[in-house]
């Protein structure tokens, strides 16, 4: 059995994201969004910076 799934580092969920495939990007914005109560086009240089 094998543990997949690395420590989270210091700084907390978003460090998940980079485990995000690419074509789940948009609904990942998407549900940020809805999550901060803001509109996607406000969320997505975040959610971008967080997958660079």
């Amino acid at each position: 059995m094998s543990d997949e799934q690395a420590p989270a580092p210091e700084g907390g969920e978003s460090s998940v994201l980079n485990f995000i495939p690419a074509g789940e990007v948009e609904e990942t914005i998407t549900t940020v969004a809805e999550h901060l109560g803001k509109d996607p086009q406000e969320v997505t240089p975040m959610v971008l910076s967080w997958l660079n």
